[in-house]
């Protein structure tokens, strides 16, 4: 299989703690003291969700827009098997298959005005790169500080006295650099206008789609599968075009060689190749091959597939993710429409039987919005 690139992603699991032991200076720094504030108060709705504009604060770091909406809280009682963390038995769902679908389900409930891109007040434009959002719940301090200062400062809270704190989000929208301020004649009307950009959200299989039995070979035009949409009440189809063995190993090295002497001395270069070979070997022990396969589908939607051998074993949580992007040599597949490629799994290099996949689920794109205020 000609691959353009195959890039691996490495994510730490960050989980929040709460620390027993803080001191004042750290408890400051949480503090919102904002140098210059224009408050904004107004009400609206973002991807069908109330929301609350509250203000634009200028700090020593970055310039912010924050809003605060009506989520949902999650709750660890939702979450009572066993499965592993680095071999060690924690609180938590018994299956691949249940890690990956329970949460999903608890995201149907949960309620996210995505991400404000811009904002443009009296013409003038700000450009937000980052987002933090703040829960009102158990021990999030921050939140509950922040929100204090807003009211402090004119925050109307009328309409919202029945909602249940748990729920509310206080979501910050910031700049990385430090640009100038807005300057906002207060005496005129605001003129807002907010972008919320395109998203993604990921769609659960429901019902869930028959197996399928793949093979390593390629597949000929039209070797075609549909499920339902049930938000556009249609049926989305894909193809299948081929799966094959990927000798990620020594395609990585042949890369290696290749590209790095062009940016890195032969000592750097070994360093990051040993870096490099250890987080491969996360994904595929070494020796062995990965199994790939290739799909294209109408509307050019992403499809995550999963083989049912994985899916039905007993998960390990570990500490960081690692992961590979892969991007095919050829963007259009055979029918047509976006050439994607999917990893399966490991296989021996004379591995040449049957894998059976299952499409879990797809991800549904959500157009950019440009609300006016």
């Amino acid at each position: 299989m000609k691959i353009a690139k195959a890039r691996i992603y490495f994510e730490p699991v960050r989980m929040w703690e709460w620390s027993e032991n803080m001191f004042i200076k750290e408890l400051k720094e949480s503090m919102l003291l904002p140098q210059e504030e224009i408050l904004i108060n107004r009400r609206v709705y973002i991807r069908g969700i109330p929301a609350h504009i509250i203000s634009l604060t200028k700090e020593k770091h970055r310039n912010a827009l924050w809003v605060l909406y009506e989520g949902a809280s999650g709750s660890s009682e939702e979450m009572e098997d066993i499965y592993e963390i680095d071999g060690e038995e924690r609180i938590g769902n018994k299956t691949n298959r249940q890690d990956i679908v329970d949460p999903m389900h608890r995201e149907r409930n949960a309620r996210n005005i995505g991400f404000i891109s811009e904002i443009t007040i009296q013409n003038q434009k700000l450009i937000f790169t980052s987002s933090q959002g703040y829960h009102l719940h158990d021990r999030h301090y921050e939140g509950y500080m922040q929100l204090q200062h807003f009211i402090e400062k004119g925050l109307d809270l009328e309409g919202l006295n029945e909602i249940n704190v748990n729920n509310l989000v206080i979501q910050c929208y910031a700049q990385d650099e430090n640009p100038e301020f807005p300057e906002i004649d207060l005496s005129k009307a605001l003129d807002i206008t907010l972008k919320i950009g395109s998203d993604f959200k990921r769609e659960l299989m429901d019902p869930p789609m028959a197996s399928i039995q793949l093979r390593f070979k390629e597949y000929e035009k039209e070797h075609k599968f549909s499920f339902f949409d049930p938000v556009e009440n249609e049926n989305i189809e894909f193809y299948i075009n081929k799966m094959e063995h990927y000798d990620v190993w020594e395609e990585t090295k042949k890369r290696v060689e290749k590209e790095w002497p062009k940016i890195a001395s032969k000592d750097e270069i070994e360093q990051i190749k040993g870096e490099l070979f250890d987080t491969i070997e996360q994904i595929c022990p070494k020796g062995m091959d990965l199994a790939i396969m290739e799909y294209e589908s109408e509307k050019d939607v992403q499809l995550n597939f999963y083989t049912t051998e994985y899916l039905d074993s007993k998960p390990i949580h570990r500490s960081s993710s690692v992961g590979m992007i892969f991007s095919p040599e050829n963007k259009l597949g055979q029918n047509g429409f976006t050439n994607r490629i999917c990893m399966l799994k490991p296989v021996a290099k004379d591995f040449n039987e049957a894998i059976e996949i299952e499409l879990l689920y797809w991800f549904r794109e959500i157009p950019e919005e440009i609300i006016h205020i």
